[in-house]
């Protein structure tokens, strides 16, 4: 059975796509939020996407003994006094407004970031969201024991907004780097076709 050239161009495009397909996992896709700026290989710790807290009140649902405090909030100026704390002891504090992060680094490595999402007044005084949140594990302390049923049990509280959660960067780069050499092989393909 002899094949037609477009039959045979056909057999190419497909051998090639499904190359293309099994060598995508080999290929290393990175997230920003996976690596600090020596890019060395940091741990992202399971924390909630998303909270909020009250002036006055301390976040304790971190790892690693790490504490979150709204000490104040100006809502004339629209900014909020953060502590970040580790046993009790002061390690990072700073004035913030909407949009602005709060970036702890210890020794070059980034161990938090936490974005101000928002300041609102309620009928029982200021109220701070927080979003997104990261915190990576300070490889300085013991690493800590993530109880994923703990974990996932948080992730179900009123204090988590899931419509912001999103497919993990390295699989979406992943996907455009297979979409992209589809489409390189098929342009390579047709203007291969159209010269003869």
């Amino acid at each position: 059975m002899r094949l037609n050239k477009e039959n045979k161009n056909l057999i190419f495009i497909f051998i090639i796509t499904l190359t293309i397909i099994f060598l995508q996992p080999f290929v290393v896709s990175t997230s920003p939020n996976s690596f600090d700026d020596n890019n060395s290989v940091q741990i992202e710790l399971p924390v909630e996407s998303s909270f909020f807290l009250e002036t006055g009140e301390t976040w304790t649902r971190f790892y690693q003994g790490y504490e979150l405090k709204v000490t104040y909030v100006n809502l004339e100026q629209q900014n909020i006094w953060l502590q970040l704390t580790q046993n009790g002891e002061l390690v990072e504090e700073d004035i913030l407004s909407e949009g602005d992060s709060l970036i702890y680094k210890k020794n070059s490595e980034k161990i938090f970031n936490i974005t101000v999402d928002g300041i609102h007044i309620g009928p029982d005084g200021e109220l701070v969201t927080f979003n997104p949140v990261y915190q990576y594990q300070d490889p300085t302390l013991p690493p800590p024991e993530v109880n994923n049923d703990q974990y996932n049990s948080n992730m179900n509280n009123d204090n988590v907004n899931h419509d912001n959660d999103t497919i993990p960067e390295s699989g979406v780069n992943g996907t455009i780097f297979v979409f992209s050499l589809i489409l390189m092989w098929f342009l390579l393909v047709n203007n291969f076709k159209s010269r003869k």
